[in-house]
């Protein structure tokens, strides 16, 4: 399963008691290697009758128990850590304020640029920042409907996110796309919209609240349940970031999750392509990745 930010595996205070325990062992072991050499001198002065050689046996008997102390406490943390894995429960830090702030700072990293549309793509693995406009990839899918929907339950037995989304991308002028990946959802950071359960499920589709009663509530979520509802249409500014996975030759076909796509210019008709008497433009994907989720902060709108 691939890390969010906004959540905290279990165990993480008893992997962290594990890591620092084992590098005193570390240094515990390097002692050890000198406890041979401790003997041979206690055997000297025991010879020549000093009281050094109680000193070197003291010394030595320390280390070893330091040693062995140690060992216990990191197979005892260790269990610990396994067992909260495993039966413990994420604890879940929303990645929004109610003012629509970036609570866990998720925007305040080092980025790239996104290159010019004269310019070749950002590699893979570059780490890109663009602010921009949402535009919904074509064919269209859905007709004046968000691209992402995004619903949270922070306050039940069971903290759950539902998501839905639409293939989309961010354009600025004079600026290369950005494709968002369908096949991980993005972090969204705004003000969300608090209601019920009830009513923020009404407006997702009704496979979404099928597999939703089937697999999710069980019995345990309430229809009155807060929740926390954000969006992101098409023609929302916003400033993403996010980890590129595959770059793109021309953005006027492309392939995006086994399905082909296109990305019309800001303001185009639904259909029309910018693209067929211009010069090819390239474009990125980006993508959830080793824990570094897509960010998509929306600006206030005028």
């Amino acid at each position: 399963m691939l890390r969010q930010p906004f959540l905290e595996q279990p165990g993480g205070r008893s992997r962290q008691v594990k890591r620092r325990v084992g590098r005193a062992l570390k240094w515990a072991a390097w002692g050890l290697y000198v406890a041979p050499v401790l003997l041979v001198l206690k055997l000297g002065f025991t010879v020549a009758q000093s009281r050094a050689a109680d000193y070197l046996m003291v010394a030595f008997v320390c280390l070893v128990v330091v040693f062995f102390g140690l060992l216990n406490l990191y197979v005892l943390a260790a269990v610990i850590a396994w067992w909260l894995e495993r039966h413990g429960r994420p604890r879940l830090h929303l990645p929004f304020t109610r003012s629509g702030a970036d609570a866990l700072a998720l925007l305040e990293m080092e980025t790239s640029e996104v290159p010019g549309e004269a310019e070749a793509p950002a590699a893979k693995g570059n780490l890109l920042r663009l602010t921009g406009t949402v535009v919904e990839l074509t064919p269209r899918v859905t007709r004046d409907e968000p691209v992402v929907r995004d619903l949270w339950m922070p306050h039940t037995n069971r903290p759950t996110r539902i998501t839905e989304l639409s293939a989309f991308a961010v354009r600025s002028p004079g600026k290369q796309p950005v494709v968002v990946s369908s096949a991980g959802v993005p972090t969204l950071i705004e003000a969300p919209d608090r209601g019920r359960l009830d009513q923020g499920l009404m407006a997702f589709t009704e496979q979404t609240r099928m597999v939703f009663d089937r697999w999710v509530r069980s019995g345990q979520t309430s229809d009155d349940a807060e929740t926390l509802a954000l969006t992101l249409r098409e023609g929302d500014e916003v400033e993403l970031i996010g980890e590129v996975v595959k770059t793109i030759d021309h953005v006027e076909h492309f392939d995006l999750d086994g399905h082909e796509r296109s990305i019309p210019s800001v303001g185009a008709t639904a259909g029309a392509s910018p693209y067929r008497r211009g010069s090819r433009i390239g474009g990125v994907i980006v993508a959830n990745k080793r824990g570094q989720t897509v960010v998509i902060r929306r600006l206030a709108q005028d």
